[in-house]
């Protein structure tokens, strides 16, 4: 083996390992770094997990990645589903630039996904809801941090460069979630193993596609933009609750002030001046608006704005739920779902009838009108 290709494996397992760690992505889930430039173009296959560390020199992978993978082993239906890219706009990713999301790619997965139903939604919509709570009380907790990833941190990663990789790794960890909403959909029997493995191979695609445009069209910087965008990616909650609750603020801003102490009287002016009375849940609107804010509050302190946030979660009316946060979209064009009884749905396609009982899928040949009524 070439001293080049030696050197490839090295990275490809450095890469994965600090995936890995990050927001709890087990290996099945992350498409490859792209390699290097010049290097023929080869189907990829997973190297062996690096050993396991003490806890105080590396940080390991989370038991729940680990049992998740276990358990998504099985052979998939051929179910037709759109790529995940062209929900951002990419039609054909061999052509196009290929797109990126705002959104953790777990959540715009669910859309494509032949084999989730709109009845499902209320389940899955109180999990987020659960994950945005959370993500805002570590938001809060690791501010500073917060600040530094939101002013651009992330684009100084560098694959060549190990030692400032792993104290990255590090920073961002307090912000990651410790398993990604796929698997704990999984882990709370929401999803089942077939479910949960059509939202892993639908991001493994669009993975595999975003490295092989890196490949062709930035040879020189695919590898390190994958990685930043991996991290984006994991990061992704994080950035929305932190602009959530800075929209939010914006419809009691009064309410919140009260709460923070010492709040210069021009700084005061500037952030009731962005009062609005409804509260948009459009994502591009929420991080626009979220900006105003971050330009208001640039005099307070990180205590400050720690208490101000605290203020935005302390004034809900109902603790249980979260304004900013949009109901999860499971539909698309091409996908036609119908209820026909409480533990059954059945998913009509371009291209072929589904009914789904209990988790399994069954291909029908029967057209929608000769279908008995269950409910």
């Amino acid at each position: 083996m070439s001293a080049r290709s030696v050197m490839s494996s090295k990275i490809a397992v450095s890469s994965l390992f600090v995936l890995a760690c990050l927001s709890g992505t087990a290996f099945g889930q992350v498409a490859p770094p792209p390699p290097p430039a010049g290097e023929p173009e080869a189907e990829f296959v997973p190297p062996p997990m690096p050993a396991p560390r003490p806890v105080q020199q590396r940080p390991q992978r989370p038991q729940g990645a680990q049992q998740t993978d276990a358990r998504l082993t099985t052979e998939l239906p051929p179910f037709p589903y759109p790529p995940l890219y062209s929900f951002c706009g990419t039609e054909d990713h061999r052509v196009d630039d290929v797109c990126t999301f705002e959104s953790n790619v777990h959540y715009v997965a669910l859309r494509p996904n032949p084999t989730i139903s709109p009845s499902m939604v209320p389940r899955i919509q109180a999990i987020i809801i659960a994950r945005r709570s959370r993500m805002e009380s570590m938001v809060i907790d690791s501010l500073g941090v917060m600040e530094d990833i939101d002013g651009g941190l992330v684009q100084e990663i560098s694959i060549s460069d190990p030692v400032t990789l792993q104290e990255m790794l590090e920073r961002v960890k307090p912000l990651t979630a410790p398993s990604n909403l796929t698997q704990e959909l999984q882990n709370r029997k929401i999803l089942s193993g077939t479910q949960a493995k059509f939202n892993i191979q639908i991001i493994s695609e669009y993975q595999k596609a975003y490295g092989e445009f890196l490949r062709r069209t930035d040879p020189d910087n695919a590898t390190d933009r994958f990685m930043q965008q991996m991290f984006n990616d994991s990061l992704a909650e994080a950035k929305q609750a932190f602009n959530g609750m800075l929209h939010e603020s914006r419809t009691k801003m009064d309410d919140v002030l009260k709460e923070v102490d010492g709040v210069p009287s021009n700084v005061a002016t500037a952030l009731r001046a962005l009062a609005i009375d409804d509260l948009e849940i459009d994502p591009e609107q929420i991080k626009a608006s979220a900006e105003k804010v971050k330009l208001a509050w640039r005099p307070l302190t990180l205590e400050q704005k720690a208490a101000f946030l605290g203020a935005v979660r302390s004034t809900r009316g109902d603790q249980a739920q979260i304004p900013s946060v949009p109901t999860i979209d499971v539909m698309h064009g091409g996908k036609s779902v119908q209820n026909v009884g409480k533990d059954s749905v059945k998913v009509m396609d371009t291209a072929t009838n589904v009914e789904v009982k209990d988790g399994r899928k069954v291909v029908t040949d029967k057209d929608e009108n000769d279908q008995e009524d269950d409910g």
